[in-house]
C-alpha cells in the first residue's frame, strides 16, 4: 500500500507542475522519460507526426510572428499570439 499512495503524489506533483510550467513528462520506455510542453503533445497525439517537425513549424510561426508584428502592430499584437 505504501507504493501506491507514493505513486499518487508523484502523478499529482507531475499534473500540478505540467499546470503551472505546461511542461509534461512522456514515458517512452521503461525508466525512460521526454519532457515536452503540453500543446506539443495533443497535436503529436492529434495528428501522429513526429514531434522534430510539429517543433520545426512552430518555431517558424514564431518567427514570423515575431518579425511581422513587433515591427507593424507592436508588444500587444505579439503577446496575444503566444496567449491564443
Amino acid at each position: 500500500m505504501a507504493g501506491y499512495y507514493g505513486n499518487i503524489k508523484r502523478k499529482l506533483l507531475r499534473d500540478t507542475m505540467s499546470e503551472v510550467t505546461g511542461i509534461i513528462r512522456i514515458r517512452k520506455f521503461r525508466k525512460m522519460y521526454i519532457t515536452m510542453p503540453e500543446y506539443l503533445y495533443i497535436t503529436k497525439k492529434k495528428k501522429n507526426e513526429p514531434a522534430r517537425d510539429i517543433i520545426k513549424r512552430n518555431l517558424k510561426q514564431m518567427k514570423k510572428a515575431t518579425t511581422k508584428n513587433i515591427k507593424k502592430k507592436g508588444r500587444k499584437a505579439f503577446e496575444k499570439y503566444l496567449n491564443r
